[in-house]
């Protein structure tokens, strides 16, 4: 049984391996960054895999690289799509944008005729509405009217410390209560009141540039040995703030559009959900959790751990100090019963595209009812 620990001696592949470390550095600048994005996606097999430094890897391992390396193909055709889109829009020619892609006028319009989806349209304006929000929200420019997390007085009180790892299991507790709106398919205005404090709390903390001054000083203090830490641990509790803030948005527009229907609060809570599950997946980042376990024990060693252990014992565990060696080994090597041991789901968490397609699959319901 061939078990992929040797390469075919007749294969035309020569190189050191994806699964390796140094595997990005290549001396195209576009493909140092190609095979960076794609080696993200593997969510840290390089990082848990003794083959990342020494060794051979299994062929098991190669095939996560080549469906991270499918994802990135997806995501680029999506994104070039997008921006010839923009170009056009902002008043660039077809011959233009030919030029950049090495093809002619007609080329261009040929291979761009279709467009961006409606369902990647629908994406994009939701994220556009949160960006902004959240960019003003970066630079302290929010309109007066609208209501902070934490004043002045409030960060005094609950240093950074204390605030980020609260903001986090915020946005852990609102996908909790949201899991439970949705299996009841009842619309308790209780609930939806708690998940929109939860969200607006954590995205307005991760969101302060004292949250953010506190996490970059910790990812300085973080152990550099680990070869797993990522340089910029900031950048993926932006990135979750990013995410919550536009499951508030889609949240916040349904509430606000008063639509009760059936189809309408599938449409809204699956949406949400979707936008939750990938903030909270951020989060579990083992960049992130070291951030997060730093806070804690600063906090507890300040005598401001208020927060700590007051969220449920599913999230704690998630968040908790765990083996993320163990973990992220466990679940791209496809244990599926040692990830039940460990409380994970051994299932593919659904991305944004599932989710649209089963809304689509949901709208005949109010003609039924």
């Amino acid at each position: 049984m061939n078990t992929g620990l040797h390469v075919d001696a007749d294969s035309e592949w020569a190189g050191i391996s994806c699964v390796s470390w140094l595997w990005p550095h290549t001396i195209d600048d576009a493909q140092f960054e190609a095979r960076r994005a794609i080696a993200n996606l593997t969510h840290g097999l390089r990082r848990s895999s003794t083959a990342s430094v020494l060794g051979e890897p299994q062929a098991t391992e190669v095939l996560t690289f080549v469906a991270a390396t499918h994802s990135v193909l997806k995501a680029t055709a999506d994104t070039l799509a997008e921006v010839v889109a923009e170009a056009i829009a902002r008043g660039a020619t077809w011959r233009q944008v030919g030029e950049q892609l090495g093809i002619g006028k007609t080329g261009a319009q040929n291979r761009f005729k279709k467009g961006i989806s409606e369902h990647r349209q629908e994406i994009l304006t939701i994220e556009k509405t949160a960006l902004e929000l959240a960019f003003r929200l970066l630079v302290d420019a929010l309109p007066d009217d609208i209501p902070r997390a934490l004043d002045d007085t409030d960060w005094e009180a609950a240093p950074p410390e204390v605030a980020v790892p609260y903001a986090c299991r915020n946005l852990a507790g609102a996908t909790l209560t949201l899991e439970e709106v949705l299996v009841s398919g009842e619309i308790d205005p209780k609930k939806l009141h708690e998940i929109s404090e939860m969200l607006r709390h954590a995205t307005n903390i991760l969101l302060h540039q004292r949250a953010i001054a506190a996490i970059q000083d910790l990812g300085k203090e973080a152990d550099d040995s680990l070869p797993w830490r990522d340089e910029t641990p900031a950048t993926y509790f932006v990135h979750s703030a990013c995410m919550g803030f536009a499951a508030n948005v889609i949240f916040f527009k349904w509430l606000l559009s008063g639509d009760s229907t059936t189809s309408a609060m599938i449409r809204a809570l699956l949406l949400t959900r979707s936008y939750l599950q990938q903030a909270v997946l951020t989060l579990v980042r083992p960049e992130c959790v070291q951030i997060i376990n730093m806070m804690d024990a600063k906090a507890q060693e300040s005598g401001n751990a208020v927060y700590i252990g007051s969220l449920r014992p599913n999230i704690m565990q998630m968040l908790s100090k765990v083996n993320i060696q163990e973990v992220i080994g466990t679940y791209w090597n496809g244990n599926k019963d040692k990830l039940e041991d460990l409380g994970l789901s051994p299932e593919r968490v659904p991305n944004i595209y599932d989710i649209l397609n089963f809304i689509d699959n949901t709208k005949e319901l109010d003609e039924e009812e």
